[in-house]
């Protein structure tokens, strides 16, 4: 069972400094959006100059993104209206951040879920897990019927192999098409996009240097065109050490 239907997902460029941009989403604007009923889950991540340089797919404007914004909804509709009904009264009092540009808002739903063998989970609770970032690959798919037999060979066995290196511990894969048994489910716009989101406990670079080996191969003569596939970084590594009772600094 998942309570996760939609995922709604923002990769931005800012020309300023990124720490105020950076803390008025952390701790102005992202916490006031978990109010809308129907919002479980938001989390924000950006790349490092290392990140963009290990990235596998970095081209266009896009490739100028280095802050990526996702939430997890339980539905589409009313929960995307109140959500951005609420954007727009906080911008009204004045608590924004303009400067911002925007090189991707897409609404997708969510087509499955899947948890690395050694990870006692169950694939459902993958984003809700401590992580270290996550590796976007998001692909346009021109024609997805002509697509169909690609795309069903890509989640019988490319995702296992995925699951299987050292770092990604869940994937999740959205698309603007319902799972099957559920067409138009959560009506989200209608979008030739697709996006695979692995979460990541391993170092980042390292994981997308490992990635990168396995990625080049998925785009020859494949019916589906890369847009970005790259690491973005957790907003909060774990501290340097635990305190203990038993330590002399305690």
């Amino acid at each position: 069972m998942n309570k996760i239907r939609v995922g709604f997902f923002s990769a931005t460029s800012y020309a300023g400094d990124p720490e105020p941009y950076v803390a008025w989403h952390q701790l102005d604007h992202m916490p006031e959006q978990f109010r809308v009923p129907g919002l479980s889950w938001g989390q924000r991540f950006f790349a490092t100059p290392g990140c963009v340089a290990a990235s596998a797919h970095r081209l266009g404007p896009l490739g100028t993104a280095c802050h990526l914004q996702t939430y997890l909804f339980e539905t589409y509709e009313p929960v995307m209206s109140e959500f951005v009904a609420l954007g727009r009264a906080l911008a009204g009092l004045g608590r924004s951040m303009p400067g911002a540009l925007s090189h991707l808002q897409v609404s997708l739903q969510l087509v499955s879920e899947h948890v690395a063998p050694r990870v006692l989970l169950t694939p459902g609770a993958v984003p809700f897990r401590p992580n270290t970032g996550v590796y976007v690959v998001l692909e346009d798919v021109p024609n997805r019927t002509a697509a169909s037999e690609w795309l069903v060979q890509q989640q019988r066995d490319a995702l296992p192999t995925l699951l299987e290196i050292p770092g990604v511990f869940g994937i999740w894969t959205f698309a603007a098409v319902a799972p099957p048994g559920q067409a138009g489910a959560y009506d989200v716009p209608a979008s030739t996009q697709q996006l695979m989101i692995m979460y990541l406990d391993g170092d980042p670079i390292e994981v997308s240097d490992a990635l990168a080996a396995h990625l080049a191969p998925r785009w020859e003569a494949a019916p589906v065109l890369p847009l970005l596939a790259g690491a973005f970084r957790s907003l909060f590594p774990p501290p340097e050490r635990f305190c203990r009772i038993d330590d002399p600094e305690y």
